[in-house]
């Protein structure tokens, strides 16, 4: 699903007599979708820009800063910006 098809559609079957309630639009129609298009637009989408950035770098130059980065937090620094 695709939250605004569903902002317009539904409301539009609602206005021709569909036995839809607001609550089914906003919990079972809308909260889904919300969440399935941030999974997937959010997440998926940019982990591939990532990986095609990092890759196109040659020496994984960002991942080592990700991880570097993560391993100064778990010992407790902060890093600085370069």
């Amino acid at each position: 699903d695709h939250v605004v098809a569903n902002q317009f559609l539904i409301p539009v079957g609602m206005m021709y007599g569909a036995d839809i309630s607001i609550s089914h639009l906003l919990f079972n129609a809308l909260l889904p979708a919300s969440l399935g298009n941030l999974v997937g637009g959010g997440l998926c989408v940019g982990a591939v820009y990532w990986y095609v950035y990092d890759s196109m770098t040659g020496d994984k130059k960002l991942l080592d800063r990700i991880i570097d980065g993560w391993s100064s937090v778990r010992q407790g620094n902060v890093p600085k910006d370069e």
